[in-house]
């Protein structure tokens, strides 16, 4: 009998990283990172900052939500408005219908299985791509590049 585990994890995780939002990565956003790309699993944040830090007045992303695969395409993340007598917003994930639009995520790549010597030798960015005149073009070009790359060599 095959068993298929779906579980969705909500916390403050205590950890930076630019993959949630965070203008920096920590030690513990680096584990955090591995963590995901580990096992596979699905970030749904949106970047939105869930913190307030009192005293700097800054804010940051700590709270994650995580989930397997199959059901991201179920849950739009969502961050409240009201600290009420929290330094953290409340966070939210609102179910989305499967069958509209607003239900298709991006597409991940699993990492963890990438052939980054593959990557390295498609993902080759000249100095003739990058001189043209056009900023737009240039940009273009590159994105498509790394994008080819990325699809030839990890997996999703």
């Amino acid at each position: 009998m095959n068993c298929v585990l779906l579980f969705i994890i909500l916390g403050d995780f205590n950890g930076h990283s630019p993959l949630w939002g965070s203008k920096n990565t920590n030690l513990r956003g680096r584990q955090i990172e591995e963590f995901v790309n580990t096992h596979s699993l699905c970030l749904l944040n949106n970047g939105e900052d869930t913190y307030f830090h009192q005293r700097s007045r800054t804010f940051h992303s700590l709270d994650l939500a995580l989930c397997t695969p199959s059901l991201a395409p179920y849950f739009n993340f969502r961050v409240g408005v009201d600290l009420r007598d929290s330094d953290h917003f409340p966070i939210f994930l609102d179910r989305v219908n499967v069958g509209s639009n607003d239900a298709q995520r991006p597409t991940r790549y699993l990492f963890h299985r990438a052939d980054w010597t593959n990557f390295a030798l498609r993902a080759l960015i000249t100095r003739n791509m990058v001189e043209g005149e056009n900023l737009n073009e240039v940009v273009n070009l590159v994105t498509k590049t790394i994008i080819s790359a990325a699809d030839d060599s990890i997996p999703k």
